[in-house]
C-alpha cells in the first residue's frame, strides 16, 4: 500500500475471509455488534468501520479522507471542511494566536527597550547576554510542545489553554515589575515561554481536527492572529511605555491578553475523543484480523489486554525512520534560526543607524507593526495558495522570496540607511516569513496520522527549540566579531541568510522524498 494513501471502504471481500465458516462469520458479527455504533456529537463519521468486509491489504488508494500511513490511519474520519463549530476553532485559536504569538513578536520591542534603557546600560549587559532572554524564551516556548502535544492527544484543548493563557497573563503582569536581569529571564523567558508553548501548540492542532483539504487557509487565518498581536501589541508598548512607564505598559498588555485568551478558551475546541474511540475501534479490528491470520478464524473476541490503546509518547523518535519527516524537521529548525534573528534585531538595526529619527524618534521602534502587517498579509496569502498548489510547494517560495529580501534589502540597507528600503524590507520579510507559522503545521500533517499530529508536531518543535535558543544570542555575539558596528551587522545578515537557505535545501529534500517529483501539488 503507498504511503499517505488512505484505503477505499467500498471494496471487495478478501478469499481468506470468505472462506470463513458461517459459525466463525457469525462470530465476528456479533463481536462487531459490541462496538460502539455511532460517534456522539459528529453526524459527519460514518458509524461503520471501512474495514467490515474491506479487503485492507489490496486496496488502491483514495485521497479524499485525508493522509495516512498504513492501516493503522483514521480513514473513516471525515473533515467538516467547514461549519459553525469549526469556523468557531478558527477563531478561538486565532484569539489564542494573538495572545501566544502576539507575546513572542514583542520579543524585539522587549529587546530593543532593554538595549536603550539606561538601567540596562548601566548594568553592563552586552548585547549577547540580552539576546538569552529572547532566546530562553523561544526555546522554551517550542521545547515543551513535547510534552503538550500527547498531552493534547489525550486530554483534548480547554484545560491547556486554561493553564497557557494564564501563565501568559501572569507572566505580563509580573515583567511590569521586573527591575534586574533575572526577573526578565523568570517572567519572560520561562513563566511566559511555558504559557506560549502551550498556547502555540494546541490551537494549530485544534484547526487539523476540522479541515484537511482547506486547513492551508484555514490555518492561516488561524494564525494570522498572530501578525494582528505583532502589529497591535507594540504599538500599544511604545505609546504606554512613553507616557506612563515600563511597568503600566506591561499591565495593559497583561488585560488584553486576559480578554483575547478567555475568547479563545471559549471558542477553540477540539474532537480528540471522537478520534480516541476511533482509534480504539481501529484496533480493535486490526487485532481481530491479527488473531485471523494465526487462527485463520475469529472464534473469540480480543480481551482487552491485547486490544493496542491510543499512542502516548512524548518523543516520537519513530518518526524520524521517515525521511520526509526527518528533512521537514531540518527545514523548520534552519527555517526558525533564521527567523528569530531579525525578529529579536530589526528593531535595533534601525534605533541604530538612526534610521528616520535619532533615539526614541527612531522608527526602528515602529519597523515591527510594518513587518507583522506583512506577516499578516503573508500568512492568508500563502494559506489561500497552499490550498490550490500544496503547502511544500508555497512554502518553497516563501522561503527563497524570504531569503532574497535578506540578501538584497537588508544586507546592503547599513551603507544607505533609506527609510525607504528599511521599511521595504521590513513589509516583505514579513509577507515571506507569514508561510513560516501559517503552513508548518500544515506540512507536519500532509505527512502525519490525524491521531498523532500532535505529537509529531511536538516532536518537530522539541528539535527546532534548540536552534531558537541559540540564534538570538549567536546573533548578538555575531554583532561583535567585526571591527566595526557595520562588520558586525554584515556577519550577522549573512549568517541569517545561510541559514535561510540551509532550510530551503532541506524542505526540497522532504518534498522530493514525498513525492518523488517536481512537478506534484503537494
Amino acid at each position: 500500500m503507498t504511503i499517505g494513501s488512505p484505503p477505499n471502504a467500498c471494496r471487495t471481500v478478501t478469499s481468506r475471509q470468505s472462506s470463513l465458516s458461517s459459525q466463525s462469520v457469525h462470530s465476528q458479527e456479533s463481536q462487531n455488534s459490541a462496538l460502539p455504533q455511532t460517534i456522539t456529537g459528529m453526524g459527519d463519521f460514518i458509524a461503520h468501520s471501512p474495514y467490515d468486509g474491506v479487503d485492507i491489504e489490496n486496496c488502491p488508494p483514495d485521497e479524499s479522507e485525508g493522509p495516512s500511513s498504513g492501516p493503522s490511519s483514521l480513514y473513516h474520519l471525515k473533515f467538516p471542511e467547514g461549519g459553525r463549530a469549526a469556523w468557531l476553532c478558527v477563531l478561538g485559536s486565532c484569539l489564542g494566536s494573538f495572545v501566544a504569538l502576539g507575546f513572542m513578536n514583542m520579543m524585539g520591542s522587549l529587546l530593543s527597550y532593554l538595549e536603550t534603557s539606561m538601567w540596562v546600560s548601566d548594568a553592563g549587559m552586552s548585547s549577547d547576554k540580552i539576546g538569552w532572554i529572547g532566546g530562553l524564551f523561544a526555546f522554551i516556548s517550542f521545547f515543551l510542545g513535547i510534552q503538550v502535544g500527547p498531552l493534547f492527544d489525550k486530554y483534548g484543548a480547554r484545560y491547556l489553554l486554561i493553564v497557557g493563557n494564564g501563565l501568559i497573563v501572569i507572566a505580563a503582569f509580573a515583567m511590569g515589575q521586573c527591575t534586574k536581569y533575572w526577573h526578565f529571564i523568570v517572567a519572560y523567558s520561562i513563566v511566559g515561554g511555558a504559557g506560549t508553548s502551550i498556547v502555540f501548540c494546541v490551537g494549530p492542532s485544534c484547526v487539523s481536527h476540522w479541515f484537511y483539504r482547506k486547513r492551508g487557509i484555514a490555518a492561516g487565518v488561524a494564525v494570522s492572529g498572530g501578525a494582528a498581536g505583532g502589529i497591535i501589541l507594540p504599538i500599544a508598548f511604545r505609546i504606554v511605555s512613553r507616557k506612563y512607564g515600563f511597568p503600566w505598559a506591561m499591565r495593559t498588555l497583561g488585560i488584553i491578553f486576559t480578554v483575547a485568551g478567555l475568547g479563545s478558551i471559549w471558542l477553540c475546541t477540539s474532537r480528540h475523543k471522537e478520534i480516541q474511540q476511533l482509534a480504539e475501534k481501529r484496533n480493535l479490528i486490526e487485532t481481530q484480523r491479527c488473531c485471523d491470520d494465526k487462527k485463520s478464524t475469529i472464534s473469540a473476541a480480543p480481551t482487552n489486554s491485547s486490544i493496542k490503546k491510543p499512542r502516548f509518547v512524548f518523543i516520537d523518535f519513530k518518526s524520524f525512520r521517515d525521511l520526509r519527516f526527518t528533512f521537514l524537521v531540518c527545514a523548520i529548525f534552519f527555517m526558525e534560526l533564521s527567523l528569530f534573528i531579525p525578529m529579536s534585531y530589526i528593531g535595533t538595526f534601525g534605533i541604530t543607524y538612526d534610521i528616520g529619527g535619532h533615539g526614541d524618534d527612531s522608527f526602528g521602534w515602529w519597523i515591527f507593526a510594518i513587518a507583522y502587517a506583512g506577516s499578516g498579509i503573508g500568512r492568508l496569502v500563502t494559506g489561500f495558495l497552499a490550498d490550490i498548489w500544496g503547502p511544500f510547494n508555497v512554502m518553497l517560495g516563501s522561503i527563497l522570496f524570504t531569503t532574497a529580501a535578506l540578501f538584497v534589502l537588508w544586507l546592503p540597507s547599513y551603507a544607505q540607511t533609506s527609510l525607504g528600503v528599511y521599511i521595504s524590507f521590513g513589509l516583505l520579510w514579513g509577507f515571506g516569513t507569514g508561510a513560516f507559522i501559517s503552513l508548518t503545521p500544515v506540512c507536519v500533517g500532509k505527512i502525519s496520522d490525524i491521531d498523532v499530529f500532535a505529537t509529531r508536531y511536538g516532536t518537530c518543535y522539541f528539535i527546532v527549540s534548540f536552534g531558537c535558543l541559540v540564534g538570538p544570542p549567536v546573533a548578538g555575539a555575531l554583532l561583535q566579531t567585526g571591527r566595526s558596528i557595520d562588520q558586525g551587522w554584515i556577519h550577522m545578515i549573512v549568517f541569517t541568510g545561510l541559514m535561510s537557505t540551509a532550510s530551503f535545501i532541506s524542505l526540497m529534500l522532504s518534498r522530493w522524498w514525498t513525492v518523488g517529483n517536481w512537478r506534484a501539488l503537494i
